[in-house]
């Protein structure tokens, strides 16, 4: 939807009514009739659906020029306020700042885009591009492990959520990638992200392929873990079951996650005391619906086109970092050499004595190479 305007001329001045979505090529129009407005002009925001970065650091600039904002939805309004915490704090400390809050204590937030209210949680070092975590089939945000996230705070930003429909977010979760990068990047808008690097899980790292084919300029870098192409070798998945992935997580994430090696199954138990660590403000559990759709939507994913199979990877243009578990039995490793043949800028790690989850068992290892592979 285009953005109209509707000027009112009053006694007290002048009444700017703005109705659909607001992006950075309507601020030259709306400041020419700020321009040739009475002295007292209000902004009325009632019908705006959807707001850019830009947007806000403009709204905001009004307000300190004494333009009032009227009826200013709830997240435009929580928007505008990290937007001024954000350049107060780097006033202060000159630049970059530390978020005190890590994967235990971050609290969850929710900003509204597209109807659906998004659950998040964000820690870490603000200032440079934030690294967003895109999770596995039936996961959430508690399901990331600790040591991964927290290692990878003490550098830049985290950002953890929970897609539509999935745990703590309002909404129903759709059955294909496609329409979940959607509301991927409806939640990326929302938060004002103008570019993000990705980690992406499993399913995750579909729906990174995806918003990188479509979005590409929103897009950094990829770190795509435990996934495969469009199409991919194997990857029918009918051995996932929603009922069993609901009924007992711990013995699904120690079955698919972890070799049925006893180093690997050690590290799969630590990993699960891992997930303990964060005691307060726990995550939704998913609903069967949810799973069930996720699992639909990576069904789909892994059915095999009828003709140029591997075909938009060249399109994907991003360097990318593919990691994998050598005995990956959910996504099978032949994937992951696929990927980097296709990518043009893939690079490929696989480590040894592991499965689905090799970032996890490989923590310490997977955070130098991933650091290496951001920073560089």
């Amino acid at each position: 939807m285009t953005l109209k305007i509707e000027k009112t001329l009053g006694e007290h001045g002048t009444t700017i009514k703005l109705i659909g979505r607001i992006r950075a090529e309507h601020l030259d129009e709306l400041r020419r009739q700020i321009a040739a407005s009475a002295p007292s002009i209000v902004l009325d925001l009632e019908e705006v659906e959807l707001v850019d970065a830009e947007v806000v650091r403009f709204l905001s600039a009004c307000e300190t020029e004494g333009i009032r904002l009227l009826n200013c939805s709830a997240y435009i309004r929580e928007w505008i306020v990290r937007e001024r915490d954000a350049e107060s704090k780097k006033e202060i400390m000159g630049g970059d700042f530390v978020n005190s809050h890590s994967h235990e204590t971050a609290p969850t937030q929710f900003v509204q885009a597209n109807s659906v209210g998004f659950g998040y949680r964000r820690f870490g070092r603000s200032g440079g591009t934030p690294l967003v975590f895109l999770q596995y089939f039936a996961g959430n945000m508690d399901n990331w492990d600790p040591a991964v996230t927290n290692g990878f705070a003490a550098d830049r930003e985290i950002i953890l959520f929970d897609n539509a429909g999935v745990a703590s977010s309002g909404g129903e979760t759709p059955g294909s990638v496609p329409e979940m990068t959607r509301d991927f990047l409806a939640f990326l808008q929302a938060l004002g992200l103008e570019q993000i690097d990705i980690a992406g899980f499993s399913l995750g790292g579909m729906i990174a392929q995806q918003l990188a084919l479509d979005y590409p300029r929103l897009v950094g870098r990829l770190i795509l873990i435990g996934t495969g192409p469009r199409g991919g070798e194997g990857m029918t998945f009918t051995d996932l079951s929603v009922n069993e992935a609901i009924a007992d997580p711990e013995k699904l994430l120690l079955g698919a996650f972890f070799a049925p090696t006893d180093t690997s199954q050690a590290a799969g138990k630590a990993f699960l005391r891992r997930l303990r660590n964060r005691k307060e403000d726990p995550d939704s559990p998913i609903s069967m619906k949810s799973a069930q759709a996720q699992l639909n939507a990576i069904r789909d994913w892994g059915r095999v086109p009828s003709s140029e199979r591997y075909a938009s990877l060249k399109n994907i243009k991003q360097k990318a970092l593919v990691v994998h578990g050598n005995h990956d039995q959910v996504v099978l490793p032949i994937n992951s050499l696929i990927l980097a043949q296709q990518l043009p800028n893939a690079q490929l790690i696989v480590y040894p004595d592991s499965a689905h989850g090799a970032h996890y068992q490989h923590g310490d290892l997977f955070l130098k190479h991933a650091s290496l592979f951001l920073s560089e």
